[in-house]
């Protein structure tokens, strides 16, 4: 079995697959042990408590399992371990960008993170936060910011914890920013590193430059709006709102019901939305004003 080594989110991972773009690190004992599997012979001792089906996955509060058709089967449980059971011929990178989407989410759910639909930056005050649905901007504002100076944190996916005295800390995700081949085209400067993230899919893996390597306090969280008008507007948001919008872009939020931990996700998201400052960002559904959006921000974050 291949014995890979990363730390991902703070965790420390043992892989029997080898993780697209990741470098490998060393450690004595792993966090989460991810190995080859049969899972229906797992799932057998896990049929007792009620079961959500949605799709592709289904969960219970004892496991989450995810199925892939022409890629796999991954089952998640106790926050520490993931079986991959991969069907004949599956692609190594289709089979590692499931395991770091809705698998690795399964994981951080099941310890107590809070996953949110967000890519992030690090600033002089603490972590800025970019959230939204797909398109709306959040990898390629990371990554523009990243040319003018600011260190990545996270990328599509942030996992945050909350203390008791009511503060969220951020922790540090792969240092690769997901971006669409076309998004690419956007910057000037050519990536000929960059790794196609998956089989027969234009997008691709692209190492940052510029990357936080420690877990950083959430200074501010900005929700990317794509809007058909032609000017970039930054609002307030209020509590009401601020709870709406961070349950809303939740990273797999239906894997946490199905889970039985509904009430944890509850009390996270009104946490967050107690103190944490949050903006709706407008920005025109196109042209996308890349340069705009990120002066806008920067003027905001300093």
């Amino acid at each position: 079995m291949t014995d890979c080594k990363y730390r991902l989110f703070g965790l420390d991972l043992q892989s029997c697959i080898a993780l697209t773009g990741l470098d490998e690190v060393d450690f004595a004992q792993p966090d989460v042990v991810v190995s080859f599997g049969d899972i229906d012979a797992a799932l057998a001792d896990l049929q007792d408590a009620p079961i959500t089906e949605y799709k592709t996955w289904r969960a219970s509060a004892k496991f989450f399992e995810l199925t892939v058709p022409g890629i796999g089967r991954y089952l998640a449980t106790g926050g520490n371990s993931v079986l991959i059971e991969p069907e004949v011929g599956a692609d190594a990178r289709d089979l590692s960008a499931f395991f770091m989407g809705s698998g690795m989410a399964a994981i951080l759910q099941q310890r107590g993170f809070l996953t949110l639909h967000a890519s992030a930056v690090e600033t002089a005050r603490g972590a800025a936060l970019f959230v939204g649905r797909s398109g709306a901007g959040k990898s390629t504002l990371c990554y523009a910011l990243q040319q003018r100076g600011f260190s990545m944190i996270a990328d599509d996916m942030s996992a945050l914890v909350a203390a008791s005295d009511g503060s969220v800390t951020i922790m540090p995700s792969p240092p690769l920013n997901r971006l669409w081949g076309e998004t690419l085209q956007q910057f000037p400067v050519d990536r000929p590193d960059r790794i196609a993230m998956r089989r027969r899919v234009d997008k691709f893996l692209v190492p940052s430059e510029n990357h936080c390597t420690a877990p950083r306090p959430v200074e501010r969280i900005f929700f990317l709006t794509p809007y058909n008008r032609p000017d970039i507007v930054l609002r307030d948001m209020d509590t009401t709102e601020r709870v709406h919008r961070s349950g809303k872009f939740t990273f797999r939020r239906k894997v946490y019901r199905a889970q039985g931990l509904a009430e944890m996700h509850f009390r996270a998201i009104t946490g967050l939305a107690k103190t944490i400052p949050m903006t709706q960002v407008f920005r025109p559904e196109g042209p996308f004003l890349l340069d705009e959006l990120a002066d806008a921000i920067v003027a905001e974050i300093g």
